[in-house]
């Protein structure tokens, strides 16, 4: 009996930990382990010269960490930076503060695996350690000189608890 209670138990703690997010053309799934996060993320709704973000924090003005993975002239690539003030990125990262890996375009799919630190040090830290919210935000359109408008759609927000997503093995 006991074992049915514990084995039960360990469903449901399993089954309630959100480590994956599905929406707006987006589906993304997370792991932690060693003091990263990778991000497995995948639009397929994005076109050319269009981006998509997921962006930390429980705001998008002021908001501390936004990580965009754009496609500008069939190219695709991930620029960090973070907002001041409500619309587009108002300061955009020398180099982008994350790695990526396996990042293509390719038949209006973008995806790509971001890896970044559970905890960042830096002046707008954007600590995923415990539980966080998490926007998705869905594709819009760029500037002709490749800057990011700001969004047509409503990020989508997500309560993340990172330690619920650890890594087994």
């Amino acid at each position: 009996m006991m074992l049915r209670v514990l084995l039960t138990l360990a469903f449901v703690g399993f089954a309630s930990a959100q480590c994956s997010f599905s929406g707006n053309g987006i589906m993304a799934n997370w792991t932690a382990s060693n003091g990263q996060v990778n991000i497995n993320f995948q639009n397929s709704k994005i076109a050319n010269n269009q981006w998509t973000a997921m962006a930390f924090g429980t705001t998008m003005v002021r908001q501390p960490g936004d990580h965009h993975l754009k496609v500008q002239n069939g190219k695709p690539s991930v620029v960090t930076g973070h907002t001041s003030q409500f619309g587009p990125p108002t300061t955009i990262d020398k180099s982008a503060n994350v790695g990526m890996s396996n990042l293509s375009y390719r038949n209006g799919m973008l995806s790509g695996s971001v890896t970044r630190p559970v905890t960042l040090n830096s002046p707008r830290s954007s600590n995923l350690n415990g539980c966080t919210q998490w926007n998705f935000v869905g594709s819009s359109g760029m500037n002709p000189d490749g800057s990011v408008q700001k969004h047509q759609t409503m990020p989508s927000p997500m309560n993340v608890c990172t330690n619920q997503c650890q890594r087994q093995g």
